[in-house]
């Protein structure tokens, strides 16, 4: 009832006012928690588990997609290796002429040595074994093409000590001579 008597006592202020001053008045008689224990600072139990919770659940997440981070980095790095491996054998076989490369054992009855980098590499050395197979014509479902004209070279990637062959990619072996 004091509030309500205080409210009709100054009913010739405006109404802001009344309202300004009951606010006051509220702010005055009610005590907020810090306000009893101004000396309570730092984090309580349950804020410092949840967090930690939290940042249990987050180092899981990034340790389970680690190895698959670092599986598709290999693969990307033998990819561009295999990449690096095709253009050697291609560059090599441009020093032959077409007659060499599809009727001799220029390239194609040779095992090709290579590091982890795509180099060339000694047998001993190697991390990567590439052989080449060359097929006949490259297009027999064309009307005018005669085998002659062009054949198709398949580039074979093993690991050395892999069972798994990978065909690295293909190019093609033009006659010039046509």
């Amino acid at each position: 009832m004091c509030i309500l008597n205080r409210i009709l006592s100054l009913n010739f202020l405006p109404f802001w006012v009344i309202f300004k001053r009951l606010f006051e008045h509220q702010m005055n008689h009610t005590y907020s928690v810090n306000a009893m224990t101004p000396s309570r600072r730092g984090f309580s139990l349950v804020e410092v588990t949840m967090s930690l919770g939290i940042l249990a659940f987050g180092l899981v997440t990034m340790m389970g997609i680690l190895p698959l981070g670092l599986n598709t980095m290999r693969v990307a790095a033998d990819q561009q290796v295999q990449s690096n491996i095709v253009q050697f054998i291609e560059a090599e076989a441009k020093l032959y002429s077409y007659d060499q490369l599809t009727t001799g054992n220029a390239i194609s009855n040779t095992t090709f040595y290579f590091d982890s980098e795509g180099l060339a590499a000694s047998s001993e050395n190697a991390t990567f074994e590439a052989e080449v197979e060359i097929s006949g014509n490259a297009f027999s479902n064309l009307v005018n093409a005669s085998p002659r004209n062009m054949s198709t070279a398949r580039v074979l990637i093993t690991r050395k000590g892999s069972t798994t062959t990978k065909d690295a990619g293909f190019f093609h072996l033009a006659n010039k001579g046509f």
